[in-house]
């Protein structure tokens, strides 16, 4: 997966017009990095869930999921009462 996103980072890079040298090649076939980032994340999820039983694989989902997401609501709604937006 790392190398995935290592693929779809130097994609972007390269669309921002940044000297690639090297790794130019790595940079026209950027995108199949996403492809592969979510066949690798979709088999590591039916790996969890086959691992656990549904309520114990939701649970665990959940828990590492809304501490993010609550983080995030919260600093982008400070941000829009500090900015006046």
């Amino acid at each position: 997966m790392g190398i995935a996103i290592l693929m779809v980072i130097v994609y972007h890079a390269a669309c921002c017009n940044l000297p690639m040298g090297a790794f130019t090649q790595v940079a026209n076939y950027g995108l199949i990095g996403v492809d592969i980032f979510m066949l690798f994340s979709a088999y590591g999820l039916c790996y969890s869930i086959n691992k656990n039983k549904l309520s114990e694989f939701y649970k665990r989902r959940y828990v590492r999921v809304l501490p993010l997401y609550l983080i995030l609501v919260c600093s982008v709604l400070i941000h829009n009462v500090l900015m006046g937006g």
